[in-house]
């Protein structure tokens, strides 16, 4: 599994361990997430509720959050719509650039 979007350096989950998260994100985007959009410091993912939980997407960015700290997640219910925001500091925008590209490459190939 290639960890193309990953930022060891400034990471502090173990690598040991880092394979198994990027496949919890893999089966985000491609089992749930149905929209990948910029936004102004990162990206907005738009989540179908009906394939993720509210519950899981949000544990899933609390856990991304604290090993990755430069990383803020933003999670937003709406009527029958659930969205996640992520954006970094201006130093990790390319990691945040990266999982945008993955996230848009698997999104909706799983459903």
């Amino acid at each position: 599994m290639k960890l193309d979007w990953c930022a060891p350096e400034a990471c502090s989950l173990p690598s040991a361990d880092q394979p198994a998260r990027v496949a919890e994100w893999d089966a985000l985007f491609a089992g749930a997430v149905c929209e990948v959009s910029p936004i102004t410091g990162g990206v907005r993912f738009a989540v179908d509720r009906t394939a993720a939980s509210p519950a899981a997407v949000a544990d899933l960015a609390d856990r991304e959050s604290q090993c990755c700290a430069f990383l803020a997640f933003t999670l937003v219910l709406g009527n029958g719509t659930v969205t996640l925001d992520v954006t970094s500091d201006s130093g990790h925008a390319e990691v945040v650039e990266a999982l945008a590209g993955r996230a848009a490459a698997l999104a909706g190939s799983g459903r």
